[in-house]
């Protein structure tokens, strides 16, 4: 079995809704979550 491994996203989008639902999603599955509502704040 492969073994798993836990990651740090960034997630980008406008829609809050959208940014929650896969931070969520990846959150469960043991990823450490960033949001950010634009390109420009994502890179900061």
């Amino acid at each position: 079995m492969a073994e798993q491994v836990s990651m740090t996203v960034l997630v980008i989008d406008d829609d809050a809704h959208i940014r929650s639902s896969i931070g969520k999603f990846l959150i469960a599955r043991g990823h450490t979550v960033i949001e950010a509502a634009d390109g420009e704040k994502g890179v900061e």
